[in-house]
């Protein structure tokens, strides 16, 4: 999983930054040319239709380079998270290698019988009281793994976080987001998601700053020093983010990332954004992971820890020690501070279960109408004038006999529907009032 992280975070979303001993020269250039396939998926995303992209997805012939066919696949997996497609997301990105983690048996003793289970919201905002820098991580394509980072803003701003950074994030994106007073659609990264979408709207209404903390300067790979590129990135990013507050001695800072940037060791000569933040501010920051316990479709590659209490998971929990210490499985000790166990998905109620998490959004049943060439169903927040720039708060595809259920905070909205074709159904755009 690790390497698949990688391969993520570097290849997707910083092609620019790619290192040579993820991808390789040859594929590289591949990536960067003409020839890369991917390249029609990103232009095919366009006036709000997510459905393009997908379609363009779906006739891709599988790439006969194993490595760049697992990129193909994350890509395919982003793209149905967007949709509200999660169990289809995680089938695209297909399932990781079974965990080889060697079970330390006192360690799965002290997690069964001496730890209490705790809303991880609250775990974190108290683990947080002396920090100035908190990191929390996400797997770019699930969406559940933003819920965290949302359910703590509000609280982490009375405690007197005033800054937001996003890896999502670049310097134009957040002069665009600055200048509309809302999130807006890019045609790259991670900001059509409609969950990280909403995770920046409510950010903005609580008054948080946004930092884009994203090293964007060119890397040339060195053949003596196959991490080079990604060793750059991880300082530059840690150093772009002490820069951001350094105007501001007092600033706390809540960091939303991707997978191992929240690793305070190194690791293969990896050294990671957490730990180049440690070094160069002098401060410690709060590290928080929820990738690595995390349910699977198939809990036969589930890490051996998380399979042990996955059943005692109703929310994203902290196993906490005596004097609130979180319990961290014991090669992880020093890697990271926290670890956060999400509950296993379920099949039959995947986005119910996640975007139900922490009570930030309601079910809101629509009426089914007899809309027979409608294929995607969309919720916006209102707004005046075209949609075609806005990001949905929730949507779903129609598939089969299934109830009309949007997941949306308090709050009023405009629908929209649209064809196959990503073009909107005429006469359908109805308003609706969630209350608080």
């Amino acid at each position: 999983m690790r390497l698949r992280a990688a391969v993520a975070l570097v290849l997707l979303a910083c092609p620019g930054e790619t290192a040579a001993q993820d991808a390789g020269d040859e594929r590289v250039s591949f990536l960067r040319s003409d020839r890369n396939p991917l390249h029609a998926v990103g232009e095919a995303f366009g006036a709000g239709n997510y459905l393009a992209p997908l379609q363009v997805l779906h006739a891709l012939d599988p790439f006969d380079d194993p490595l760049l066919d697992s990129l193909r696949g994350q890509v395919h997996a982003q793209w149905l998270s967007y949709v509200g497609d999660f169990v289809g997301a995680e089938a695209a990105f297909g399932e990781p290698s079974p965990e080889r983690t060697r079970v330390d048996h006192r360690a799965l003793a002290t997690l069964l019988d001496d730890t209490t289970p705790v809303d991880a919201r609250a775990a974190v905002r108290a683990l947080a009281a002396d920090r100035r820098f908190v990191l929390v991580n996400e797997a770019h394509h699930v969406p559940a793994t933003r819920m965290l980072t949302t359910a703590l803003l509000r609280e982490l701003r009375e405690d007197g976080f005033r800054y937001l950074a996003l890896e999502a994030l670049r310097a134009d994106d957040v002069a665009r987001i600055r200048a509309a007073g809302r999130p807006v659609q890019v045609r790259r990264g991670y900001l059509a998601d409609p969950v990280l979408a909403d995770l920046i709207r409510l950010a903005l209404e609580l008054g948080y700053t946004l930092i884009a903390y994203e090293d964007e300067a060119p890397c040339e790979a060195r053949s003596n020093d196959p991490i080079f590129c990604v060793n750059r990135r991880e300082r530059a990013q840690a150093s772009n983010l002490m820069l951001a507050v350094e105007h501001d001695p007092g600033a706390r800072v809540l960091v939303h990332c991707g997978y191992d940037h929240v690793n305070e060791r190194t690791e293969g000569g990896w050294t990671h954004m957490a730990e180049w933040l440690r070094e160069l501010t002098g401060e410690d920051p709060l590290t928080v992971d929820q990738t690595r316990m995390r349910g699977r479709f198939d809990a036969s590659v589930e890490n051996p820890y998380y399979a042990a209490v996955a059943d005692r998971l109703g929310v994203p929990t902290v196993f906490e020690l005596d004097g609130a210490r979180p319990w961290v499985e014991p090669e992880r000790i020093g890697v990271h501070d926290v670890t956060v166990f999400l509950p296993r998905p379920d099949l039959a109620a995947s986005r119910a279960q996640s975007l139900g998490w922490f009570g930030l959004r309601r079910p809101t049943a629509i009426v089914p109408c007899a809309l027979r060439s409608a294929t995607l169903i969309q919720a916006f927040a209102s707004v005046a004038g075209d949609l075609s720039e806005e990001v949905p708060v929730d949507q779903f595809i129609l598939a089969g006999d299934e109830d009309w259920v949007l997941w949306l905070r308090p709050g009023a909205y405009v629908l929209r529907a649209l064809d196959a074709a990503g073009r909107a159904v005429p006469g359908w755009n109805p308003a609706l009032v969630v209350p608080g």
